[in-house]
């Protein structure tokens, strides 16, 4: 495997004006509920971000940025974007780079994450919305880890979901996931982040564009033993994909969203782009900034919501918790009954949760 290095942190961004797309293309999600409040804009560093965009009813609701993981897009939060849009809150949910419709550039120093969090702050900027409370599930949730470092002061409050808090400087490198999945064979038996290795193969996205419904079922298989038999552990991933075999179904996902998820997918060049933000940690495009974090910014000084996935063998629970609770000051933690993908299986307790979350701060704040 490569071990390339970034020797220069990630440049300031371009200034300038926003350019909005009138018509940005929909025909992958034109089943969806919330097609109809698709936006496209092209932020002043450079890239096209598709995303969705809703304001709220009145000046007393917030906007919430919902910040997905992988594989997927902005489409696994389509509960909680019905959820908060019938109740009037704003919404900004966008497809991360190499996401759905948002551009796919081929350098993978556009993938760090200083730059897709500047970019994030970019389309706030572009909407006029002056601050968020942010919520990051998977892969999202170590996004929103930097965006609290780089867009702190426009965060209300955090909510992660199934994973939880990196502090800087974060060690999702080649060697910290090696350290990460020692420790954990040790105390669990398995290496939850075996399969990142796989993640990190140039072949990695022309395989699992081939055995797309291989990979599919397994990554949202409602069956924990799956994920951490053939998933998490080093080298099972790509066996289980070149064998072309199914997982059972999923008990919370429903043919008709499996399809539109596959034709998200599949019209904008597979899982190439995806992959791209897992190759871009472990070969340390990411090193120059999170050496350049004072270890004083590791603490996060806004209210925090931690949703635990107590059926996750990859988002261990009790690592969770672990990673985050000792940097928030204002933490509330919740166990929720569901894998990994709970804001897609158990999407009414999640949407709640974030909801009394946002209420409280709301409340709190209004009483200062």
């Amino acid at each position: 495997m490569c071990a390339l290095s970034a020797a220069e942190p990630t440049p300031p961004v371009k200034t300038g004006n926003c350019s909005f797309h009138s018509s940005p293309d929909i025909s992958d999600i034109a089943a969806t509920s919330y097609a109809h409040l698709i936006k496209a804009v092209t932020v002043p560093s450079g890239p096209t971000y598709r995303y969705i965009f809703s304001e709220p009813s009145s000046s007393l609701k917030p906007y919430l940025l919902f910040i997905h993981g992988f594989p997927s897009t902005s489409f696994d939060w389509r509960h909680q974007i019905d959820y908060f849009v019938s109740r009037g809150y704003g919404i900004v949910a966008p497809d991360l780079l190499g996401y759905g419709g948002s551009d796919n550039p081929p350098d993978l120093a556009e993938f760090t994450l200083k730059r897709q969090v500047l970019d994030l702050g970019a389309i706030l900027d572009c909407e006029g919305v002056e601050d968020v409370f942010a919520i990051g599930h998977d892969f999202g949730s170590v996004v929103l880890s930097r965006a609290i470092t780089y867009l702190g002061k426009r965060i209300k409050g955090s909510a992660f979901v199934g994973v939880g808090y990196a502090p800087p400087p974060m060690s999702f490198n080649e060697a910290g996931v090696e350290a990460i999945n020692n420790a954990s064979l040790d105390a669990l038996g398995y290496p939850p982040f075996g399969y990142w290795y796989f993640m990190n193969e140039d072949d990695v996205a022309p395989i699992m564009d081939k055995h797309f419904d291989s990979a599919y079922t397994l990554t949202y298989s409602s069956n924990a033993t799956y994920l951490k038999e053939h998933f998490s552990p080093v080298g099972a991933y790509k066996k289980w994909l070149l064998a072309d075999r199914i997982a059972p179904w999923s008990t919370y996902i429903t043919a008709d969203e499996k399809d539109i998820f596959e034709t998200i997918t599949m019209s904008h060049g597979g899982f190439d782009g995806p992959t791209k933000s897992y190759k871009s940690l472990m070969r340390d495009y990411n090193a120059a900034d999170e050496a350049a974090i004072p270890e004083s910014e590791a603490a996060i000084t806004h209210p925090v919501l931690l949703l635990t996935a107590s059926k996750d063998p990859v988002g261990i629970a009790d690592s969770q918790i672990t990673n985050t609770a000792p940097y928030a000051a204002d933490i509330r933690i919740k166990s929720v009954d569901a894998g990994h993908f709970l804001q897609v299986e158990k999407p009414d307790e999640v949407s709640l949760g974030i909801h009394n979350f946002v209420r409280e701060v709301m409340t709190e704040k209004a009483c200062l």
